[in-house]
């Protein structure tokens, strides 16, 4: 039988963690701690796997990966299917049968991770956003952002909640390379 996971902050040598402060709070206390620098690449990647960590640790009971009568496999899934639950009920929607259901359902709100985090820590409900250009503003703030490719590692849990905030190119429009006959397409010739 495992043990049960601890706090990603409890895994670094030289730091107390303190489960009841705000996330950012924790998380540049402990990267001080080990000499790792804000606004750095480290920096970002370390944060996005605590807030990986942090969710699947806050929003999972442990229960079915313990459960010694489930395959690995089957117990996995079942962790999972139990993560996405508990995101559910966080953000006040009903709990799916299903993991396809969970995800489906959590796709269509507009909620910060960060803040999805903090709610757990701070014992708060999580906020869900209504007005997209307020979210898009707040979630664009440095402390608010994380790394998408992190976000969509070990099981992306946290790739559920992303959303596309930059338009493309703001406005620009795409240049098209035209060849003779006007199609759009660059024509290549053969070369003997």
């Amino acid at each position: 039988m495992q043990p049960p996971p601890s706090s990603f902050f409890a895994r670094f040598q030289n730091f107390i963690p303190n489960n009841s402060t705000p996330f950012d709070d924790e998380f540049g206390r402990c990267m001080s701690s080990q000499g790792i620098a804000p606004r750095t690449a480290k920096y970002r990647r370390q944060r996005t796997r605590a807030i990986r960590h942090e969710i699947k640790l806050h929003y999972s009971s442990q229960q079915p990966a313990n459960d010694i009568s489930l395959s690995q496999a089957e117990r996995k899934q079942a962790q999972r299917l139990e993560v996405y639950q508990n995101m559910c009920r966080a953000v006040r929607l009903p709990a799916h049968a299903t993991e396809k259901a969970c995800v489906t359902a959590l796709r269509e709100v507009l909620v910060n991770i960060v803040d999805y985090i903090d709610a757990i820590r701070m014992e708060r409900p999580v906020e869900v956003w209504t007005d997209f250009a307020a979210f898009r503003k707040y979630t664009l703030s440095d402390d608010k952002r994380f790394d998408s490719h992190e976000a969509r590692a070990d099981g992306g849990f946290l790739a559920v909640l992303l959303r596309r905030l930059r338009s493309p190119r703001d406005g620009r429009r795409k240049r098209k390379r035209e060849n003779e006959t006007g199609t759009g397409r660059v024509k290549r010739e053969r070369m003997e």
